[in-house]
């Protein structure tokens, strides 16, 4: 079995553990409904948020490095993923506490 089609157990600080798989949440992320969930958020937020910026130029840049984070966020999660994944022993079960990512 490859290392990355092993199962992940996803501990999260106040909630139940899941379990995931490093395929799967890659592939989520591709999906259209993903990305219109996203953008729709975003969209939202700058909309409403930015209604008190001075100006047009201060909301663009205020958008654009909210979608950079957005971005850094996520794969921040996935690197932390690969490499537990990567360096995990096949023998042992591999755990994810998401707080950990969220953290970085």
């Amino acid at each position: 079995m490859n290392n990355i089609e092993r199962d992940i157990l996803v501990k999260f600080p106040t909630c139940k553990t899941q379990v995931a798989s490093y395929r799967a949440e890659r592939q989520m992320i591709k999906e259209p409904l993903f990305v219109k969930y996203v953008a729709s958020v975003m969209i939202v937020y700058s909309v409403f948020g930015m209604l008190e910026m001075q100006s047009i130029y201060i909301a663009s840049a205020l958008f654009a490095l909210m979608a950079f984070c957005s971005l850094f966020y996520i794969s921040g999660h996935l690197a932390f993923v690969a490499g537990l994944l990567l360096f995990t022993p096949s023998a042992r079960p591999v755990v994810y506490y998401s707080i950990i990512g969220t953290i970085f």
